[in-house]
């Protein structure tokens, strides 16, 4: 009896990874502006910074960008920053196992296959609209690894690898996901604390990390993307924002929107206040980075990317599965 219940889970399993894979395909595939970075007559800062990470140029060491140390190590390493072409399919290589990594974490934690492609078409449908050859791929991977994780040191190693992948982006990331799990419906208080801790304590860790790695290669400026808001001044985001407001506001795009306000509802509906107050807070971070970058939509889905995933896992966790006779998971009071 056993044994046939590992098959079947087996089955589900290896059919959860393959729809991943082929929606992972279908959106790499359908984001024109993949394309449109490949075939620029330009080389990305970071193909080059890949190529010379172990031993980088003045520009790297004086560059914002230059803080976003995880992706060009590991493209250095497998020989992906050979030039533009390799960079674009290695980096696209981690988008498209986005979705397979989500919908494995969920169904070990769910054991349902329904609620595990659910959470995959939601993301797919309206959030995951990125790729091409920058760390926001590999960002949302962790980030995502972190909000979904049974392990605590699992999540620690996550996010600790989430700063060096980005560390602006990961300071926030962090801060919006440890909020969601500090009101967390599905968590007891004790574990609520301990998520939350993680969290804040992978921060410190990987920006040591970050610091040896600017010590050891003599980095002249280490504020990274603050430093260049900073230069920039308040003006220049002013006058973006003035220009086109509507175009702010809508930026994480309407499926994005319409899914978070359900996923809000839902929960005031269950009379989880503080939470849908919590889930408030990344949707505050994500526009705030939205209007001190000029990337727009890019940077809100990194930003947000493991509160809102830990969301829709909310979500789905809580409601009937009509395929299984399985409770929905305890929503703690």
């Amino acid at each position: 009896m056993n044994k046939k219940v590992t098959q079947v889970n087996l089955d589900h399993f290896s059919l959860i990874i393959s729809i991943g894979l082929m929606l992972g395909f279908l959106l790499l595939f359908k984001n024109s502006a993949v394309f449109g970075w490949i075939a620029a007559d330009y080389e990305p800062e970071y193909v080059e910074y890949s190529r010379n990470i172990f031993h980088p140029d003045h520009m790297a060491r004086v560059m914002y960008w230059g803080e976003s140390i995880l992706l060009p190590i590991l493209a250095n390493i497998f020989g992906a920053s050979k030039s533009k072409t390799s960079f674009f399919f290695f980096c696209s290589f981690i988008s498209i196992l986005l979705l397979p990594i989500f919908a494995g974490l969920t169904y070990k934690k769910l054991d349902s296959l329904p609620k595990s492609l659910l959470l995959i078409f939601i993301l797919g449908l309206s959030f995951l609209h990125n790729g091409g050859g920058s760390p926001d791929s590999m960002i949302i991977m962790l980030m995502g690894i972190a909000a979904l994780t049974s392990s605590l040191l699992v999540m620690f190693f996550a996010i600790a690898l989430c700063v060096l992948a980005h560390f602006s982006i990961a300071l926030l990331a962090t801060f919006g996901l440890s909020a969601v799990l500090y009101f967390s419906p599905l968590l007891n208080d004790r574990e609520q604390r301990k998520r939350a801790l993680i969290g804040m304590s992978a921060l410190v860790v990987g920006r040591l990390l970050l610091e040896l790695w600017f010590w050891r290669f003599n980095y002249l400026q280490s504020y990274g993307r603050l430093k260049y808001v900073m230069d920039a001044g308040f003006d220049l985001f002013l006058k973006r924002y003035l220009d086109a407001p509507l175009s702010f506001w809508l930026a994480p795009t309407v499926p994005f929107l319409a899914v978070f306000l359900t996923i809000f509802l839902y929960f005031c509906y269950l009379k989880k206040y503080k939470f849908c107050i919590s889930a408030l807070f990344p949707l505050f971070l994500g526009y705030l980075a939205m209007f001190f970058t000029v990337d727009g939509h890019r940077i809100f889905q990194a930003v947000t990317s493991g509160a809102f995933i830990y969301l829709v896992y909310c979500f789905i966790s809580s409601i009937p599965n009509p395929l299984s006779k399985q409770p929905v998971a305890e929503v703690v009071d």
